[in-house]
C-alpha cells in the first residue's frame, strides 16, 4: 500500500511541475484544441443559474470561451487547478475571476455545492480517477451539469463507462473523430 501511494504522489508531483513549467506556452500550444472541445459541450448542454467549478482550469481556457464567445448565463465559475502558475496566468487574464489551488481527488469544498461541474482533459493525469470521480460525486448537485472530457488514447469507452456509471446516472457520451477526447455529459434536469 505505501509503494502505490508513493507512485500515486510522484505521478502527482510529475504532473504540478509540467503543468507549473509549461504553463506560458500552454495557451499557444492548446487553445485551438481546447476552444473545439469547449464548443462541442456548449453546444451540447444547457446552462443553468448557479455556481459551476471547472477542475483542471488551468489558464482559464473555458471562461476566456464563454467571454469570446459571448455566452452570457449567470453562472460564477470557479476555477480549480492544481499548478500555481497556471493559476497565476488565469488571473493575469482575467483579474476578477475565482481561482483556486486544489486537486480534483481532495476537492476543498462542501458537499452538493455546484450546479455544474466542468473538467476538460484533466481526469487521465490523476493518480487516483476513481478517487476524483468520488469526489466530484460529493460536490455535485444531483440535478446539475456535468461535462468530463478524456483523451481517448488513455482510456477507451468501455473503461470510462465502468468508472462514471456507478457514480452518475443518465450520462451521455459524445464521440467526435475532429476531437482527442471522450466528452462525458450529464443535463440538467428541468425542475
Amino acid at each position: 500500500m505505501r509503494n502505490l501511494n508513493a507512485k500515486k504522489l510522484d505521478k502527482k508531483i510529475k504532473i504540478i511541475e509540467d503543468y507549473n513549467s509549461s504553463a506560458k506556452i500552454y495557451d499557444n500550444r492548446y487553445k485551438i484544441i481546447q476552444n473545439y472541445k469547449f464548443k462541442l459541450i456548449i453546444e451540447s448542454l444547457v446552462f443553468k443559474s448557479g455556481i459551476y467549478l471547472d477542475a483542471g482550469s488551468g489558464t482559464n481556457l473555458f471562461l476566456d470561451y464563454l467571454n469570446k464567445e459571448r455566452i452570457k448565463r449567470n453562472i460564477r465559475l470557479i476555477g480549480l487547478d492544481i499548478s500555481f502558475n497556471m493559476l497565476k496566468i488565469a488571473k493575469e487574464k482575467q483579474k476578477n475571476s475565482y481561482l483556486i489551488l486544489g486537486d480534483i481527488e481532495n476537492l476543498p469544498f462542501k458537499s452538493n455545492l455546484f450546479a455544474g461541474f466542468i473538467s476538460i482533459t484533466s481526469f487521465q493525469n490523476l493518480p487516483d480517477i476513481r478517487k476524483g470521480i468520488e469526489e466530484v460525486n460529493r460536490v455535485f448537485k444531483r440535478s446539475g451539469l456535468l461535462a468530463i472530457t478524456i483523451l481517448k488514447k488513455s482510456f477507451n469507452l468501455n473503461e470510462i463507462k465502468k468508472l462514471f456509471q456507478p457514480h452518475f446516472q443518465d450520462l451521455n457520451y459524445i464521440y467526435d473523430n475532429k476531437c482527442e477526447d471522450w466528452i462525458i455529459f450529464k443535463n440538467i434536469k428541468d425542475d
